[in-house]
């Protein structure tokens, strides 16, 4: 996906038996899917994605790409255990400063362009704000930025304290730290995250389908989100832009927020698929061509059941025994 233009430039289907396994689907999708947009010469500058083991690996070779993470998925993971320790006993002053390290981590990697340095001495002073210490051993961010704050603001914590150490041990491990300075300062996959709602209902999870229907249907909702991502704002009469008042999963119905409401999605794909559907009937006058014709330009791998060791069906009818079925005495009433 563009995310400057908010459009879908390419969609891979990867079955888990093309790879060694399903952590390795991720990696051979996005393996495809470059050398696709490298075929059709379009010049990939940077890259955004979660902090994937394997893509992280993979994309050091990859030196002409600037390969940057994406702030969503680090603050999301950040915010979940820092929820977890905040539970333990003795450690409940660090619930209140959950929401202001997942800020500031967001701040840090906007207003720090691409500079890495800067990006990790930003984070790493948050270890000194929370003490209400503000002066910071580091040339490139010696202070802090935000103005005079009061001494009963906010709830301080104190070095050496149980809170204090555990939410360091989360915003300062070593892992963390190595991925702050590739923080994505512009963009985020906020709109992949939209078209995966599109492809949930186009292709629901609860619902088998096989490879050329799953890519049918991908390819729909590609479709149906290129034409749909750019819609502008709806407004009322007088021109105000109206706002939906919702209640995020992630905020877990604690608060509420709002979101701008667009104008009703259009479906012109939907002509220009019925044309092209006519199109081709007319050159290809039987199923068995068409089929022919698919399989030359489309490579279906074979079922996930291919692997499978062949079962006899009336041999597993017969031992099959219900857990639930009891044997009728003539004594029971």
């Amino acid at each position: 996906m563009d995310l400057n233009s908010q459009t879908v430039l390419d969609i891979q289907v990867i079955q888990c038996n093309e790879v060694k396994g399903s952590t390795h689907m991720e990696l051979e999708g996005l393996k495809r899917g470059l050398l696709k947009l490298k075929a059709e010469r379009l010049n990939i500058k940077s890259l955004i994605t979660d902090r994937h083991v394997m893509v992280k690996k993979f994309m050091k070779g990859e030196e002409e790409i600037i390969h940057n993470f994406d702030v969503w998925h680090v603050a999301k993971g950040v915010s979940r255990k820092l929820e977890g320790l905040a539970k333990k006993k003795g450690a409940e002053a660090i619930k209140p400063w959950i929401k202001s390290v997942s800020t500031h981590l967001y701040w840090a990697a906007s207003t720090s362009a691409n500079d890495g340095e800067m990006k990790l001495a930003k984070w790493q002073s948050l270890t000194r704000h929370i003490r209400n210490i503000h002066t910071h051993p580091s040339e490139k961010y010696p202070e802090c930025r935000h103005g005079p704050l009061e001494d009963n603001q906010r709830n301080w914590m104190e070095e050496g304290s149980r809170p204090y150490k555990l939410l360091c041990s989360v915003v300062t491990s070593p892992f963390l730290m190595k991925d702050i300075e590739k923080l994505s300062p512009f963009h985020q996959t906020y709109g992949l995250e939209v078209y995966h709602n599109i492809v949930n209902h186009f292709a629901p999870k609860s619902t088998h389908f096989f490879f050329e229907s799953m890519l049918a249907r991908l390819y729909l909702a590609g479709l149906h989100y290129n034409e749909n991502s750019r819609k502008p704002r709806d407004t009322t009469s007088d021109g105000r832009v109206r706002w939906q008042l919702c209640y995020p999963k992630a905020k877990k119905g604690l608060e509420a927020v709002v979101k701008p409401i667009s104008t009703g999605p259009s479906f012109g794909y939907v002509d220009l698929l019925i044309h092209n559907l006519v199109q081709r009937r007319k050159d290809l006058p039987s199923y068995q061509v068409a089929s022919e014709a698919l399989s030359s330009y489309l490579s279906v791998p074979a079922p996930t059941t291919s692997g499978f060791v062949p079962v006899d069906k009336a041999c597993l009818i017969e031992r099959h025994k219900s857990r639930f079925s009891k044997t009728t005495n003539s004594n029971d009433v």
